[in-house]
């Protein structure tokens, strides 16, 4: 298992993205710090809060490669990456972001349900009211 903090500013706030990849696959979490931390802030919350983080769902994927690559290779990776429009944003950045989506679309899913059982027990009263008012009540 591989785990990694990255502290970085998200005016007004200074924020924790936390990566995790195991067996399982790749999640993150966000945690938000407020002020600046300092080394001894971060190291107490890693040991205390730590089990505490809601990590993503793992998306599968294979770990990142994390060796040096010479400048001129990667500008060229990077040129082609972008004529490739992919999507914006960080590996983390995109799975919090699936993670809220799901959590939005199960939110959705229930509402309807919802609404779906106010809406038949609506029906249910008109007919009631309708059979009550036919017997002469």
């Amino acid at each position: 298992m591989e785990c990694k903090c990255t502290i970085l500013f998200d005016d007004p706030f200074w924020v924790g993205i936390f990566e995790r990849q195991d067996e399982q696959g790749y999640s993150a979490a966000r945690v938000l710090f407020g002020a600046e931390p300092s080394d001894a802030s971060v190291y107490q919350f890693i040991l205390k809060d730590y089990y505490r983080l809601r990590f993503s769902t793992p998306q599968p994927g294979a770990p990142a490669d994390n060796r040096t690559v010479n400048f001129k290779r990667r500008q060229r990776e990077v040129r082609r990456q972008m004529l490739e429009q992919q999507p914006t944003g960080t590996r983390a950045q995109n799975a919090l972001q699936a993670e809220r989506e799901a959590l939005a679309q199960a939110q959705k899913a229930q509402r309807s349900q919802a609404e779906n059982v106010r809406q038949d027990d609506r029906y249910q009263m008109r007919r009631e009211r309708k059979k009550q008012k036919r017997r002469g009540r």
